[in-house]
């Protein structure tokens, strides 16, 4: 009975975590001040990693903190990471929970963000949207662990003053369908067709439509209606 009980004691380990960050505490990320932020990201049960420099941005690093207890269950790696380029910032959570995954983007989807594709297929990359924030879920091969994570990246846009739009170049800022439209307003923005020719044709949205102020906004990703290539502004246009 002894080697027994002593079998069981060495034979099973297993992990206890911190308080995990759910969605609604990654949609929140962009609005904890600076100064705060590592206390915050700290009580999460996360402690700082790394801080490196790609090209401009800046990428700080945080690893969950795991202490060990006795049971089954096996270890699971989180680690959030901070993206940093002049004013603009995002937030990654990446985890090698595919079921952690699986449930989060449940939780966007009734958060209300929309997808444009299907997300049945968790190693595949899909994009969620909603008004001035975007959602990419992708996995990717970790081979120094040897391990599949699961990422969410998280970017919040800033959202422009009405006063500050007064010219064309200033509508470049709109990257997206989505985007456009919360500014906007929905009634405003109207998703159609742009005929380059008989044969080019690009999915588009026009602000404004059949005014003197309509503008066409082409996309390079169709699909998600987002990745700005072109704005045209006034004349005869063929949508």
């Amino acid at each position: 009975m002894r080697r027994f009980l002593l079998f069981i004691a060495l034979g099973f380990t297993s992990y206890a975590y911190g308080q995990q960050l759910s969605v609604d505490d990654l949609l929140q990320l962009n609005s904890v001040p600076a100064k705060r932020l590592d206390t915050y990201i700290s009580k999460k049960g996360y402690v700082m990693a790394a801080k490196d420099l790609q090209n401009d941005t800046v990428i700080d690093t945080w690893q969950e903190r795991i202490t060990i207890t006795d049971s089954t269950q096996q270890p699971v790696t989180r680690r959030l990471l901070k993206y940093q380029s002049g004013k603009e910032t995002g937030f990654s959570l990446h985890t090698s929970s595919r079921d952690e995954y699986k449930t989060a983007v449940s939780t966007l989807k009734q958060e209300g963000f929309i997808c444009a594709t299907s997300t049945e297929n968790l190693d595949t990359t899909v994009l969620f949207q909603k008004k001035n924030m975007t959602v990419q879920g992708y996995s990717l091969f970790d081979s120094e662990e040897n391990l599949t994570l699961y990422c969410l990246y998280f970017r919040e846009k800033e959202m422009p003053s009405l006063k500050s739009i007064l010219y064309g170049e200033d509508l470049l800022q709109f990257t997206s369908h989505e985007y456009l439209s919360t500014f906007f307003g929905a009634k405003n923005v109207r998703k159609d067709l742009y005929y380059f020719s008989e044969k080019e044709i690009n999915k588009c949205s026009v602000l404004f439509p059949n005014t003197p102020r309509q503008a066409v906004f082409i996309w390079e990703d169709e699909v998600n209606m987002t990745g700005l290539t072109h704005v045209i502004i006034g004349g005869s246009i063929p949508t």
